[in-house]
């Protein structure tokens, strides 16, 4: 289990430190980008929050009510399952990072949609607490428990 507040990978960095940013381009499934940390010498952890239902279905009020309590200070809560998937090469070859190991954390929102869906219009983070899958990722033991470790270092 990781209790952990979730920044940004977006365009700028500054953006990267404050909140979930929402890829609704290209997708058929609208998802938020979590952060990107080195998982090893060779290696790239990304994490991606996937809401279960489509941001389009929340209530504008209650987004409103929890974007007014981030303004205020409050950092909401969310409750997620995880699963790890680790691809490689992640790279072609030729390319500035060739062998580099995609560590893909996939966070499915169980609980708090309005609450990412506010935190990410607002660019400002949310606590995740996530419930990360050992006998359903799709990655070796080890490196599931290494993901603890890898994310405390942010």
């Amino acid at each position: 289990m990781c209790n952990r507040t979730v920044g940004a990978t977006s365009a700028s960095p500054e953006e990267q430190r404050h909140g979930p940013a929402l890829n609704s381009r290209n997708t058929p499934h609208p998802y938020y980008r979590g952060s990107a940390e080195p998982a090893g010498e060779a290696a790239r952890l990304f994490e991606f929050i996937v809401p279960m239902v489509p941001p389009s279905w929340s209530e504008p009020g209650r987004v409103g009510d929890y974007q007014d309590r981030i303004a205020s200070g409050q950092t909401p809560a969310c409750l997620a399952v995880s699963i790890l998937d680790i691809c490689q090469p992640a790279a072609s070859p030729g390319t500035e990072e060739p062998g580099l190991a995609h560590w893909g954390l996939a966070h499915f929102l169980l609980d708090g949609h309005h609450k990412m869906q506010a935190a990410a219009q607002a660019i400002r983070p949310v606590r995740l607490l996530t419930l990360l899958s050992i006998d359903h990722s799709l990655a070796t033991r080890d490196a599931i428990l290494a993901v603890p470790a890898i994310l405390a270092r942010t």
